[in-house]
């Protein structure tokens, strides 16, 4: 069975990913899509390819899946350069939950819920403790609404019913919406295919405008973040224009 690693980085010292050469890495089965300010070589950790600072590592899932559509590994695994934090203190994940992932043939979170590790069980509240467990957190859909975020610019879409709308006929609209945050997930090319490449190619669309490249993220980075989950774990019809 064939995996990938790829990295989407941003300004981290990425020499810690050689802890993933016990566990059937490589340079040979590693990408790292380099958006840091500062560019190193990385070369013996993976092939590297230049990315633009947009769109979260949001922007890298969708383009890897665009550029290896018809070549993709059996199993691909998204992770971004900062998985750990440089005190060693979870954020987005532990080491022993990200070793698990890197042998996983399903479909598999590397998130942990830091909160829950400190004792701090604020995200009960919204999310079922099996979810938080599997790596999953909920959202009312009014936190997912972006229209009136001061801090976050939209360009195409602030409601995640309304992307969904434009990419899909049949959308569910849920009350909350469970979805891994930061996108550190273990992806099988069988969920992958269930959509076509159009559909991916849309999703980037968004992320990406010349007239705003210089800004490094925007609302609809956060919203592709919530639809990921929701699309893999349904059978939606795409909609075509």
């Amino acid at each position: 069975m064939s995996r990938k690693l790829v990295v989407s980085n941003y300004n981290s010292d990425l020499e810690w990913l050689k802890m993933t050469h016990n566990n059937g890495f490589s340079a040979d089965n590693t990408v790292i899509y380099d958006r840091s300010s500062n560019k190193k070589n990385w070369s013996h950790l993976g092939k590297t390819i230049s990315s633009p600072n947009i769109g979260g590592n949001q922007y890298d899932v969708l383009r890897f899946i665009i550029e290896n559509y018809n070549n993709l590994p059996d199993i691909s695994i998204f992770i971004k350069g900062n998985l750990f934090s440089k005190s060693e203190e979870n954020y987005y994940t532990t080491k022993e939950r990200f070793i698990q992932g890197l042998n996983e043939n399903t479909f598999f979170s590397l998130w942990v819920d830091k909160c829950i590790a400190l004792g701090d069980f604020r995200h009960l509240t919204y999310t079922k403790k099996e979810s938080l467990d599997n790596g999953r957190l909920s959202q009312p859909i009014h936190h997912c609404d972006f229209t009136n975020n001061n801090n976050l610019e939209y360009r195409y879409f602030s409601r995640v019913h309304d992307l969904w709308n434009w990419c899909f006929t049949n959308s569910p609209k849920p009350n909350s919406i469970e979805f891994i945050p930061a996108c550190n997930f273990v992806v099988p090319k069988k969920i992958i295919l269930k959509y076509s490449i159009i559909l991916y190619k849309k999703l980037l669309s968004i992320l990406y405008n010349p007239k705003f490249s210089s800004d490094p993220t925007c609302a609809e980075s956060h919203l592709i973040e919530r639809t990921f989950y929701f699309m893999w774990n349904n059978n939606l019809s795409e909609r075509v224009d």
